[in-house]
């Protein structure tokens, strides 16, 4: 059995008989595929049943204990260290003094309760903390009625030993980019991580490869079975993220730079809803297709087959404002881009995920929005995930028009002679009048606060060159066309000395032009706004307004500057 959407959608996840015949999640196939094995139900996404399950599943296990802590819809952790909460229960050993016969009858009993109430088989594992349970489960629990142990339990005593065993990409924390460093350090099980003390030689060699000693010793910790992670039924969020991978197909750097501007404001917007939470560090992270021609087949708009990259950033001051966010991701979307050489059309997933810092907030800023359903020990009642939501309606479209995020941008631009403060936006990067490129923006309060906004490191580099060429060409052209004023040799040619001190400066004017253009292409590649090199060339232009002070004194200088000017309208 399956669950897909539509008749050639992908799979979105399959239980244990169909996973042994081949299907798991991201696979696609029609439903009247001939390479699809017999016998497979197909089923579709059905979210009221699902909540009706999550339900009826939470409350059967709030009838045992009231110290639960909801990992998903259909996975929690229960702390039953003093006994549960029904009367004359009545399995064997559920009473004993025997810390491993009273572990493991409550994990049977706990089992047989959960399946009487909701109809289905689950899988229970116990120890004597998360870590060591949940490895219990996944590891030798799953799946109830096909695994020869359907509740498993591991004493304190034996935690160390039954880590010791597994490998460490099962230990919580350890992904893909880590768990290649540990294999570098030919570090495969628990148990090598084990063999390590804190402090010695190997130690400090591990260090470098996970990248901080504490990192190193909690995970050397969790590899021995402790786990020292607080029991907090209902914590404050430490992550806030938007993710999209579902008909993403793009065409243009600007409609990227649009979606990554509206995915940063929902983010710092959530943050905000969290209790005013800021963020301490950004991660964003891209998908791109392997094979892009088969992921443009009619009908097709998940992601398929990608590769990821992720990029993290810490920020200087801790920040919910969108502008800051957005700034630090295309900063990192650019710095990626001269890495690999991103392609438009092979983009089909975007994240952006704030860290926050360790304040939650002050209380008046808690959620409003949040759900009150069940109980929990600490907190009163759960402001929890359980709970019907309200429906999103997402159109069958690739780009819907009807979400604020994935607006169209318009592709062709008319260029009007409007002023650049009048043609942008307001909450857009304005570098044209501003000082030692900083820009003044007034608060929507109508307060005179001043924001600090840098310009992109790429283009600033670009404007650094050209301002230099710009002064040396500048020396240069002076010195010629001095010689040429005090050279008598000069006068007796027909067209005069001004006529000659003109076409030097307009020599002058387009070969610097040159280099502009070459700068612009330069900037080009990256992940810009046009406004952005707009703004790049209104400063370039604006190299000569040393010069236009003293165009009434020399019309050499006069003609320089309107040459100037004119190339640099004809570079873009």
């Amino acid at each position: 059995m399956v669950v897909s959407w539509g008749e050639t959608g992908e799979i979105s996840c399959a239980n244990y008989a169909a996973r042994a015949l081949g299907l798991h999640a991201g696979m696609r196939f029609n439903e009247s595929d001939r390479k699809k094995p017999e016998n497979v139900l197909v089923l579709s996404y059905c979210f009221d049943a699902y909540v009706e399950f999550a339900t009826n599943f939470y409350e059967a296990l709030f009838e045992l204990t009231d110290h639960v802590i909801g990992s998903s819809c259909d996975e929690a952790y229960l702390d039953v260290t003093n006994g549960l909460k029904l009367d004359g229960v009545k399995e064997v050993g559920i009473e004993s003094e025997n810390a491993s016969i009273r572990g493991k009858a409550m994990a049977k009993f706990i089992q047989k309760h959960v399946t009487e109430k909701c109809k289905l088989k689950c899988s229970v594992g116990s120890g004597p903390n998360k870590l060591v349970a949940k490895c219990a489960t996944s590891k030798y629990a799953k799946p109830n009625g096909m695994s020869d142990n359907p509740f498993y339990y591991v004493s304190e005593e034996n935690a160390r030993d039954f880590m010791a065993k597994l490998p460490v990409q099962d230990l919580p924390g350890v992904g893909h980019v880590l768990f290649r460093k540990l294999s570098e350090e030919k570090i495969r099980t628990c148990a090598d991580l084990q063999a390590i003390e804190v402090g010695s030689q190997r130690f400090m060699q591990l260090v470098d490869a996970v990248g901080g000693d504490v990192a190193t010793y909690n995970l050397i910790q969790k590899a021995k079975g402790i786990d020292e992670t607080e029991w907090m039924p209902d914590p404050p969020p430490q992550t806030t993220s938007m993710k999209i991978s579902w008909g993403v197909r793009f065409e243009t750097k600007e409609r990227v730079l649009a979606v990554l501007k509206d995915m940063s404001k929902v983010v710092c917007d959530r943050a905000k809803m969290l209790g005013d939470r800021r963020a301490k560090s950004i991660t964003f992270e891209i998908m791109l297709s392997k094979d892009v021609k088969s992921t443009k087949k009619k009908g097709f708009l998940g992601h398929g087959p990608c590769h990821e990259y992720s990029r993290s950033q810490n920020l200087t001051n801790a920040t919910n404002d969108s502008k800051v966010i957005n700034e630090k991701v295309r900063a990192i979307l650019n710095k990626l881009n001269e890495e690999i050489h991103l392609g438009i059309e092979t983009i089909r997933g975007l994240c952006v995920r704030l860290h926050f810092e360790n304040t939650t907030g002050s209380p008046e800023k808690n959620p409003k929005k949040r759900v009150v359903g069940l109980r929990t020990d600490y907190r009163g009642p759960a402001q929890g995930l359980i709970g019907p939501q309200s429906k999103v309606h997402v159109p069958d479209k690739t780009q819907p028009r009807v979400n604020s995020l994935f607006m169209q941008v318009q592709k062709k631009q008319k260029v009007a002679n409007e002023t650049y403060s009048n043609k942008v936006e307001p909450d857009r990067l304005d570098h044209r009048n501003n000082n030692n490129d900083i820009n003044k923006i007034k608060e929507d309060n109508g307060g005179e606060k001043v924001k600090k906004t840098a310009v992109p490191f790429f283009i600033e580099k670009e404007f650094k060159s050209i301002e230099q060429l710009f002064a040396s060409y500048s020396r240069r052209l002076a010195i010629e066309m001095h010689r040429v004023r005090q050279n008598d040799e000069f006068k007796e040619i027909t067209r005069g000395q001004e006529q000659i001190v003109a076409g030097l400066a307009t020599a002058c004017a387009y070969s610097l032009a040159d280099h502009v253009r070459s700068a612009v292409g330069t900037i080009q590649k990256h992940y810009v706004y046009k406004e952005d090199i707009e703004a790049f060339i209104e400063r370039v232009k604006n190299l000569t307004k040393w010069h236009e002070r003293m165009i009434s004194r020399d019309d050499g200088v006069h003609c320089f500057v309107s040459a100037w000017k004119t190339a640099c309208d004809e570079v873009y």
